[in-house]
């Protein structure tokens, strides 16, 4: 096979990618409303562009030149199909601007309608990272989150240890020893079994991780 075959196939390709996006999105867009579309679908091609970059971790977390010399040096067809062009380069941060795009030319040649292939562009962008300020923001958001998530696990796995004395405390008969006894293995046996669940399940919740994770990140 040819090079000219070999490069068109990978065109082809890219356009191919393009249409999926278009269809996934009218599918997701019509079970869900464009909104929720459009931020599913954003979300999932952010996580892959994360898997993606794991291999640019190396240049972490000041050689901004050297990841810039090999984000473009992996681009297809030596960097003819989107044609990059670095902006900015310094020790504030590196930016590159794609002068084409071969999704954004897929839909021009399927004829979509301008505010479809706006939605379709937009959806597609990476993520940038967000200001200081709103980073503060978001990791107050999170350890709110945080703080009502160990309350409701707290009241989901060990009511009866809050239950169980505020009844005794308000019940006008006294207990018999019996009874005490019989109440205090209870407790003792509740917090055992209710104790490690509780620590794995907050450990587990994904909320939780993020949570921790967007206060770590300031």
């Amino acid at each position: 096979m040819s090079e000219d075959q070999l490069r068109q196939q990978l065109y082809d390709a890219f356009a191919n990618r393009a249409h999926i996006y278009h269809l996934l999105f009218t599918q997701l867009r019509s079970e869900l409303g464009p909104e929720k579309a459009a931020e599913l679908m954003g979300r999932a091609i952010y996580q892959r562009g994360v898997q993606k970059a794991a291999k640019y971790a190396s240049f972490a977390p000041g050689d901004l030149a050297g990841l810039g010399r090999a984000f473009v040096a992996s681009l297809p067809d030596d960097g003819a199909m989107f044609a990059p062009e670095v902006v900015r380069c310094d020790a504030e941060g590196l930016d590159i601007k794609f002068q084409r795009c071969p999704l954004q030319q897929a839909w021009l040649d399927a004829d979509l309608a301008p505010e479809e292939m706006a939605t379709l562009c937009r959806i597609k962008e990476p993520l940038r990272a967000p200001p200081i300020g709103s980073r503060c923001r978001r990791a107050l958001t999170a350890f709110s989150y945080l703080t009502v998530s160990c309350t409701r696990y707290v009241f989901t796995y060990l009511w009866p240890l809050i239950v169980l004395p505020l009844t005794f405390a308000v019940s006008p008969v006294p207990m018999p020893k019996t009874k005490v006894r019989l109440t205090s293995m209870v407790l003792s046996v509740t917090v055992a079994v209710s104790v490690l669940p509780l620590t794995k399940t907050m450990i587990a919740d994904p909320w939780i991780v993020l949570s921790v994770t967007e206060t770590a990140s300031l």
